[in-house]
């Protein structure tokens, strides 16, 4: 069974569904739930063999678009990291510098709230491989372990890029692989270490994207 992830986004009261492994696929409806039962009669037609899909929900704040998996294994926990970024990027935008974060194709700063545990390849399976960008973003505490939503005071974020004519190290020259946990990708990424902080203020620590080839 062939898997797809699907990316969903409201505008205007109306739900679009589109995935990025499969060109051309687009579905609207009028709820989330809708969208998503609407995208596997459709993808199950289209790919002549039943789909499962994954669904991720987005939603633009302030500039940033944040994205959070809806049906996989800890989704609290991806809600919690989606919460703790919504309020950084709404009491303390200065923080976090645009023109240093990756790029989408079409100009949009897609932040995709992980786990430690996650994969590379499972930020890639949501990439368009003719050109994409996303940031990662994930609780940790001040040396890079995982820590719990209600004591984590650093969000740690790094770019990913896929596409032809990109500039930059690559994913294999980073050291690192398709297997690579999110936690390892970001301690290899943001090689300094902040203080410990027991500060209510939450810190936002960005770095540069590697490129999957």
């Amino acid at each position: 069974m062939r898997e797809i992830e699907l990316i969903l986004r409201e505008e205007a009261g109306i739900w679009g569904a589109w995935s990025p492994s499969v060109q051309g696929f687009y579905v609207t409806a009028d709820s989330a739930s809708e969208c998503v039962s609407r995208a596997k009669k459709v993808a199950d037609a289209e790919l002549g063999e039943p789909a499962n899909v994954f669904g991720h929900h987005e939603r633009a704040v302030d500039g940033l678009v944040i994205r959070v998996a809806s049906n996989r294994p800890g989704f609290d926990l991806r809600v919690a990291v989606a919460q703790r970024l919504e309020a950084l990027i709404r009491y303390d935008r200065a923080q976090i510098d645009d023109d240093g974060l990756t790029h989408n194709r079409l100009g949009e700063i897609v932040c995709v709230c992980a786990l430690p545990d996650d994969t590379v390849g499972w930020l890639a399976a949501q990439m368009d491989e003719r050109g994409d960008g996303l940031q990662v973003a994930a609780l940790l505490d001040n040396v890079g372990r995982p820590a719990a939503p209600d004591t984590a005071h650093f969000i740690w974020s790094a770019g990913i890029r896929v596409g032809d004519n990109i500039d930059g190290p690559t994913l294999q020259e980073s050291g690192m692989s398709m297997e690579t946990t999110v936690a390892d990708y970001l301690r290899a990424m943001i090689p300094t270490r902040p203080e410990a902080s027991t500060a209510p203020a939450t810190e936002f620590m960005a770095t540069r994207s590697v490129v999957l080839a």
